[in-house]
C-alpha cells in the first residue's frame, strides 16, 4: 500500500528490531529502553500488558508534542485497504478520530486512533498519560501475569476523558462497518459478505495463541514460518 516509510514500530527486544529492519528496511523500528521487561506474551488487561501500554502512551505524547500527526494502530490489525484517506476525510473538523467497540456503548477503542497534534489533543493525551503513570505506581510491585479490573486501562480512561469533552476536544467515532473489531469474526458468513471493512482489529479474544488461531482460520495470517517470509500470493488475494 506504499505506507512503509510512514510506519514507526517500537520493539521491545533487539531480535525483533533487527529482524524487522532487515526484512522491511523502509519501516522505522526503534528499541524501547528496558523493553526486555515487557517482551513475550502479554494478556489484555493484565499487569504486563497495561505497563507496556503506558510506555506506548508516553511515546505518543512525545510525538504529539513534537507536532507529529499520529495514526496509532496495533500489529494485530489487518489492513484490507489503506485506511488513511478515509481517516483524513472523517477527521475534518475534529481533533481526534476513534473506533467504536462492539456491544460497549460509551467506550472507544484505544488501539486505532488518528490524532491531530494540536493543543487540545496534547492536553488530552497529557492527562491520559498522568492517569496511567499514577496507575502504574499502584501496580508496580504486582506480577506481570496478574489481571486488572476492566476499568483500569488506557481505553477506559481515554473514553471517560472524551465523554467529558476534556479541554474542549472534538472527537469523531467511525463506523464499525468500515473499521471493524474482532466481533467481525463472529458474524455469520452472510452478514460478513455484506460488509467491506478497511481494517479488522483482531481483538475480542485474549492471548496471542488465540489470535493466531483465528487469523489462520480466516486466512488472515500471512507469515510462512518455514520459509521465513510473507505469503504474498495470499496477501494479494486478501487485500482489496
Amino acid at each position: 500500500m506504499g505506507i512503509h516509510k510512514q510506519v514507526l514500530i517500537i520493539a521491545t527486544d533487539k531480535l525483533t528490531r533487527d529482524t524487522l529492519t532487515r526484512m522491511w528496511p523502509d519501516i522505522h523500528v526503534v528499541l524501547l529502553p528496558g523493553g526486555d521487561e515487557y517482551s513475550g506474551d502479554q494478556k489484555y488487561s493484565h499487569v504486563g500488558y497495561v505497563r507496556l501500554v503506558i510506555r506506548r502512551t508516553e511515546a505518543i505524547l512525545d510525538l504529539l508534542k513534537h507536532q507529529v500527526e499520529v495514526l496509532l494502530f496495533e500489529v494485530d490489525c489487518l489492513w484490507l485497504a489503506d485506511p488513511i484517506p478515509e481517516c483524513q476525510r472523517e477527521i475534518k473538523g475534529f481533533d481526534l478520530l476513534a473506533t467504536r467497540v462492539s456491544n460497549r456503548p460509551g467506550i472507544l477503542g484505544g488501539g486505532f486512533l488518528y490524532m491531530i497534534p494540536n493543543s487540545k489533543v496534547v492536553d488530552l493525551w497529557g492527562m491520559l498519560t498522568q492517569k496511567l503513570v499514577k496507575l502504574e505506581q499502584k501496580i508496580l510491585k504486582m506480577d506481570h501475569t496478574e489481571p486488572l479490573s476492566e476499568g483500569e486501562n488506557d481505553q477506559t480512561y481515554l473514553s471517560h476523558l472524551i465523554s467529558k469533552k476534556y479541554g474542549g476536544i472534538k472527537v469523531t467515532a467511525v463506523s464499525l462497518d468500515k473499521f471493524a473489531d474482532g466481533r467481525w469474526y463472529k458474524m455469520d458468513e452472510e452478514k460478513r459478505l455484506t460488509l467491506r471493512p478497511l481494517i479488522i482489529n483482531n481483538n475480542w479474544v485474549t492471548g496471542n495463541k488465540a489470535k493466531l488461531r483465528r487469523a489462520r482460520k480466516f486466512h488472515h495470517w500471512f507469515w510462512k514460518k518455514d520459509e521465513g517470509e510473507c505469503d504474498l500470493k495470499l496477501v494479494n488475494r486478501t487485500v482489496y
